[in-house]
């Protein structure tokens, strides 16, 4: 069973990536607790490997799903910043 833990903290990492090099910073250190306290409460390593491709499935199920207008909007607006 892969560790929705990760899944989570790598979605986050995803999705910040590309907003400013604090939220990548701040995610990354999230990802990097999040790894320590899974294994320090007892999950396997291969429960957070297993969730690497749990993550990314869930990330182009998001990434392919229809856009609303407001959602194109969004898009719209985020890719015309300088």
């Amino acid at each position: 069973m892969p560790s929705l833990h990760i899944v989570w903290t790598l979605l986050i990492l995803r999705y910040a990536w590309p907003l400013s090099p604090v939220s990548r910073c701040g995610s990354m250190l999230f990802l990097v607790l999040t790894i320590l306290a899974t294994l320090g409460s007892g999950h396997y390593a291969v429960d957070l490997i297993a969730a690497i491709p749990c993550a990314i499935f869930i990330g182009w199920l998001i990434a392919s799903a229809p856009k609303s207008e407001a959602r194109r909007h969004l898009d719209d607006a985020y890719l015309s910043k300088p």
